[in-house]
């Protein structure tokens, strides 16, 4: 690779740029990225004007100098694009960031990530329908490896952490539950109004502002279980369960325990008669690769799969559940507010 870079930097030099792109194109969107990362910002825009005027405005070569000169994931203006190039891209924001940080550009860095609050960082999900738009990525987000390139990226919540914060979210001092729901709604096009504590807090209720005064306000969105059955969820809406106990993690010296309050995001819905429900979820800070006690899973890390849940009875038990939580309610995200996009 290092001898193309060389190659392309000199046809830059010569001014070949047809040439130059040629070669960015061999290579794939990862190492095209990190070999023209280096060159002058200049030189990459009067490259993507030749190409542009040269009719390959919307090749490779274009998309990987868009993405090194803007900082900004682009919506689908080029061609043979996929989500793995998109997720590579996104990589080398995140990377980016940190790199001005460490080389004292934290104001450059805050511009930019001002810059990409303001836009979407996952631009291959814009469906009109929010509902679907959200059930979409949180599907194709299922079964991450905890601390894989893609749940770090996921995790990031569009540039508000870089690469190395991100990572280290993947795992957290709870499980990943709420990570996850935050995570779906940040790449859905929401973006949090509340203080930089809030919309960074590590639980569902923290990242939508759930309570926002002293008084105890609830969030508009937010639907309290009733027995009655007057309210019903839709897919798409984040729901939680509680039982007021704890859960404790067994094999650290001093035992860790946390509530064993748990979100997730509701993807279909069945009932069954009797007032029972049957829903298929898909659900963050779940157990999965042989990790048989919670010590193991925090320290291992927590995966987001896809679940069946039945909800029994007029109070809605979860049905199996060995902490005996039951539904306590849900967001309902046609209530939520601060969509950007």
């Amino acid at each position: 690779m290092a001898d193309q870079v060389q190659e392309i930097e000199s046809r830059i030099k010569q001014k070949q740029f047809v040439q130059a792109a040629e070669l960015l194109e061999s290579l794939g969107t990862g190492e095209a990225l990190a070999a023209v990362e280096k060159l002058d910002p200049k030189q990459l825009f009067l490259w993507f004007l030749e190409l542009d005027v040269r009719g390959k405005g919307k090749s490779r070569a274009a998309y990987v100098l868009y993405v090194a000169q803007f900082t900004t994931i682009p919506e689908s203006r080029f061609t043979g694009i996929t989500g793995v190039d998109h997720d590579l891209s996104r990589k080398f924001v995140l990377k980016k960031l940190d790199l001005m940080s460490y080389k004292g550009r934290k104001e450059e860095a805050l511009r930019l990530r001002m810059q990409m609050e303001r836009q979407p960082f996952y631009t291959d999900y814009l469906l009109s329908d929010r509902r679907q738009r959200i059930l979409k990525i949180a599907k194709e987000h299922l079964l991450l490896a905890p601390s894989s390139d893609k749940q770090t990226i996921f995790y990031s919540l569009g540039g508000r952490f870089g690469w190395n914060v991100a990572e280290s979210t993947t795992h957290p001092p709870g499980t990943t539950c709420g990570l996850f729901a935050r995570a779906v709604l940040n790449a859905s096009g929401y973006r949090s109004s509340q203080s930089l504590k809030a919309a960074t807090g590590l639980t569902l209720y923290e990242y939508l502002g759930a309570v926002t005064d002293n008084k105890g306000t609830l969030h508009p969105a937010w639907v309290a279980y009733k027995a009655d059955g007057s309210r019903k969820p839709k897919p798409g809406d984040f729901y939680i369960i509680d039982g007021g106990k704890t859960v404790e993690a067994k094999g650290y010296e001093t035992p860790i325990t946390a509530s064993s309050a748990h979100t997730g995001l509701i993807a279909e819905i069945a009932e069954m008669g009797n007032g029972d429900w049957k829903w298929k979820t898909y659900d963050g800070g779940q157990n999965l690769g042989g990790s048989d006690t919670q010590a193991e899973n925090w320290d291992k890390g927590w995966w987001s799969k896809e679940n069946t849940r039945l909800f029994t009875g007029k109070e809605k038990k979860l049905d199996g559940d060995s902490l005996e939580r039951r539904l306590i309610g849900w967001f309902d995200v046609d209530k939520i507010t601060d969509w950007k996009f």
